[in-house]
């Protein structure tokens, strides 16, 4: 049996190895759970004979690992570096068996044949059982955890000496009890990695127990182990297990860390790649810095984090560790079996980390972008992008670039370099064009919007052209209308490539005459039509047209005026089932040639005498016996599967064709928005491993159509964010994780042609910028789009304007008024009266007559338009 889909071969071989296993432990009766743990590898290489596609080992140390915190499926469980099969119910249900699975496949396991269904019941049966008893085998019980905190917290770091230097008897008794103490230690630590060794780690033993300093005359303050992937056991890199003593307290810590007395430069290199896939907003990691070598690491709180990662990525600091630590009295309250469960909890979530850190640059993603590069695909692998930044930084202006870049496969760098050569508006005309095709949409959040613009809602629609009476009509948002075009698919013809299904037609339900099999049905399949009756009332219905009721009065006007050419007719067999699938090719005509049933269109089988159960597709509803109606719960993109599982049975002059062109939605101020309100439970089916197509596709069933909805590969996200209005602090987590974002900064140096008499521009932008990082952040700089009109005007009264209108404006906003700090900003402090764009005067102590419970000594302050026309006033912001 070979499997298409990685999924559903990682899941077998795991089964057929758990099988195998529990049958030969039930044989030599010797089940023991520990055995049910595979090595990555053997599972990788077990599901590689099971697929046609490449397993990466990726899928199986987090994509299907439920302990995984980025995991997509729950039918793997992690203990250190092993994976075993998750039984019935450990997830709640969820997840645990890939839904690609055909239960009737059958596989060979060491028993013989078995169908996919048998080893599903074993695993949710024997397996289960025998887990959830398990083996009676237990954590070694007698490691001493407090002990060895005990001793480093009474002896870490004391004066030791050997025997044979010592003269006085009680003295060398001394000595020798505390070596013989410090040894049994050392010993007992050495026991908790043990306990790891057969998770597949491995590590130095004699390393782990050592106890004394490098001099040889103290005891050391920590006992350390170091846990390895066997085949990266050279590497100076491991997730390490700590005992130690750290200003007179004692703890444990697990984290990934690096040693110091092994490394090279090209060493500390390769360890802090985990630093790029590193986002502190996502994980519940300590953070432990070591600021230059030599010195103990420190605790940081998550404020300095961001920085942190940067100076550690420059070599400004020595090293960042990250990972989880364990007090004494955290230990205290703890068993065994509890301590060492934490352990492995956070020795799981270190583990991608510390893969990527051992990266020698050969893995198979790195390979893969290269192909990525070689093929020509598009460089843009995130397809969910935010572009942030402080006001004026030319975010907006940058969504252009991004977008033609991702339509076109193009870097940016190549589009830059367009810009540069031939102008912006030669690659706006284009972004244009491609908005006009639909292949970019553009929409900018509020507090307001919500689900029903940006999915799908109900609203109301007045019926102009008949009664004036309003309506209500399920519409879809932007974004949903989005996906539906960008997700379309072509039925053409092979002959002469003409479209027959083209973008996202209406799906019809008919009845030919009634369900199940019919004369008039025969009819209409061998002539290539679809009829309707009602013969008794005119050939043309109008609104005024009496008909039998309004249902048919409407009906009839939808087979007439509604229904288009380049439509799809399913064919009633019964209320679940669909018999025929056929293309409106023709305008309606009353055929008066015909004994009954004259309404009539033509159309293009591409199906006919079929079964197809359409009553999930159709959001578990049944099909009524209503002659005509459309399936709002279904569209195109449904029908591919259905189309192509039955092209060949009928004809072989068609073919599916799904659109390949990538696809760019825009949101502006994303952070604007209620993110929960506006995407609701499709925030999970923006990210990348979910999409349609992915392996890991999930789709949903939208509330108001109950339509099965997903977002397609081709879609790309692309925001923008305004970091001055605070909100950034505030956006919803679940966006931030399925987010990457780009910072976009103030540049001055796109102003340094730019000169205004003799005021230097780019010079006057950078000194009011410093100056608000530090009297605010750096979040509230200005930024330099605010000045390029000076390209086309460089004088001083188009200075002044956008002094007066934007910046002054700006900084008052900002500082709340507190005008002390704007003329900080704009250098006023250090000018005469004269040439302050903000001057203060005292208040006329006569302004209130005699009354004395007014309090008029303070400045009042106005702006100074005449020195907004000098330019000696902004020379002197930067130049004092």
């Amino acid at each position: 049996m070979i499997y298409e889909d990685v999924t559903s071969a990682v899941w077998v071989a795991t089964a057929i190895m758990t099988y195998n296993e529990y049958v030969r432990g039930k044989k030599n009766n010797s089940l023991n759970t520990e055995n049910f743990y595979f090595k990555q590898p053997e599972i990788q290489k077990a599901a590689q004979q099971l697929c046609s596609k490449e397993v990466q080992n990726a899928r199986i140390s987090q994509w299907y690992n439920g302990d995984h915190q980025g995991s997509s499926y729950n039918f793997l469980r992690s203990n250190g570096m092993l994976r075993r099969l998750s039984y019935k119910n450990e997830f709640g249900g969820v997840k645990e068996i890939p839904v690609t699975l055909n239960h009737d496949d059958v596989i060979e396991t060491d028993e013989g044949p078995k169908y996919i269904y048998e080893l599903i019941e074993f695993v949710n049966n024997e397996y289960a059982q025998l887990m959830l008893k398990g083996n009676n085998s237990k954590v070694k019980s007698d490691i001493r955890f407090k002990e060895i905190l005990d001793f480093l917290r009474d002896h870490g770091g004391e004066y030791y000496k050997s025997q044979d230097k010592i003269v006085d008897e009680n003295q060398k008794k001394e000595m020798l009890d505390l070596r013989d103490l410090a040894r049994n230690i050392g010993k007992e630590f050495v026991g908790v990695g043990h306990h790891f060794e057969h998770l597949g780690y491995t590590f130095d033993k004699i390393t782990a127990s050592k106890w004394l300093d490098g001099s040889g005359n103290g005891i050391r303050t920590y006992f350390w182990i170091e846990l390895k992937d066997p085949q990266k056991s050279e590497s100076p890199t491991s997730i390490s297990i700590f005992a130690e003593k750290k200003d007179s307290q004692v703890r444990y810590r697990v984290s990934l860390e690096i040693k110091d007395s092994k490394c090279e430069t090209k060493d500390y290199e390769r360890h802090n790649q985990f630093l790029d896939i590193l986002n502190p907003e996502s994980t519940n990691f300590e953070y432990f810095v070591t600021f230059k070598s030599n010195q103990d690491p420190k605790i940081i709180s998550a404020d300095e984090v961001k920085s942190s990662i940067e100076k550690t990525k420059n070599r400004e600091y020595h090293k960042l560790e990250i990972g989880r630590s364990f007090g004494y009295d955290q230990v205290l309250s703890m068993d065994n079996a509890q301590l060492l469960n934490a352990f492995s909890e956070a020795i799981t979530e270190l583990e991608p980390y510390y893969r990527k850190a051992v990266e020698d640059g050969t893995d198979e993603q790195t390979i893969a972008k290269e192909e990525v590069a070689l093929n020509g695909t598009s460089p843009f692998e995130d397809r969910n992008i935010i572009l942030y930044g402080p006001p004026g930084t030319g975010k907006t202006y940058n969504t252009v670039k991004y977008a033609v870049a991702i339509i076109e496969n193009s870097s940016l760098k190549q589009i830059d370099q367009e810009v540069k050569d031939f102008g912006y508006n030669q690659v706006f005309d284009r972004y244009k064009g491609y908005k006009d095709k639909g292949q970019i949409a553009f929409t900018t959040f509020h507090q307001s919007y919500g689900y029903e613009e940006f999915i799908e809602g109900i609203k109301p629609v007045i019926d102009e052209e008949h009664t004036g009476e309003v309506k209500y009509s399920l519409e879809s948002g932007v974004f949903k209308g989005f996906c539906d075009a960008a997700s379309k698919l072509k039925v053409v013809t092979n002959n002469d490539n003409s479209d027959m299904i083209s973008g996202n037609p209406t799906i019809w339900k008919i009845s030919l005459e009634g369900a199940g099999d019919n004369h008039t049905k025969r009819e209409c399949f061998r002539d290539n039509c679809i009829r309707i009756g009602w013969d008794h009332l005119p050939e043309q219905i109008e609104y005024e047209t009496v008909c039998d009721s309004s249902t048919v009065r409407d009906m009839l006007l939808d087979f007439q005026d509604n229904m288009s050419i380049g439509d799809v007719v399913l064919s009633l067999y019964n209320k679940s089932t669909i018999d025929a699938i056929g293309i409106v090719t023709g305008e309606y005509i009353f055929d008066n040639s015909l004994g009954d049933y004259k309404r009539k269109r033509n159309v293009r089988w591409l199906a006919t005498n079929i079964r197809e159960n359409i009553y999930a597709l159709n959001g578990n509803t049944n099909l009524t016996t209503r002659t005509l109606y459309k399936l709002n719960r279904i569209n195109s993109s449904d029908l591919i599967e259905i189309i192509e599982k039955y092209q060949d049975n009928y004809t072989n002059t068609i073919s599916v064709e799904r659109e390949v062109k990538n696809y760019v939605f825009i949101i502006d101020e994303i952070n604007r928005g209620n993110i929960s309100k506006i995407f609701g439970e499709l925030i999970t089916l923006i990210e990348k491993s979910k999409r349609l197509g992915q392996e890991e596709e999930l789709t949903a069933i939208l509330p108001y159509s109950k339509k099965k909805f997903g977002v397609p590969d081709n879609v790309y996200i692309l925001g923008t964010m305004n970091t001055a209005d605070r909100s950034i602090a505030l956006l919803d987590t679940a966006l931030r994780r399925r987010f990457k974002f780009i910072e976009m900064m103030p540049q001055s140096g796109v102003l340094d042609s730019i000169n205004v008499s003799d005021i230097k521009v780019s010079k006057l932008l950078d000194i009011i910028n410093k100056r608000i990082e530090v009297l605010y952040d750096r979040e509230h700089m200005i930024g330099h789009a605010y000045f390029m009109d000076l390209r086309d005007n460089p004088s001083i009264e188009c200075l002044a304007n956008i002094f007066k209108n934007s910046i002054i404006p700006l900084l008052q906003e900002y500082f709340y008024e507190d005008y002390n700090k704007i003329q900080l900003v704009l250098g006023d402090m250090n000018k005469i009266d004269e040439l302050k764009f903000i001057k203060n005067t005292k208040v006329d102590s006569k302004l209130f007559g005699n009354i004395s419970e007014i309090d008029a000594d303070k400045d009042v302050y106005q702006i100074n338009e005449e020195a907004l026309l000098n330019s000696e006033a902004y020379v002197q912001v930067y130049e004092y």
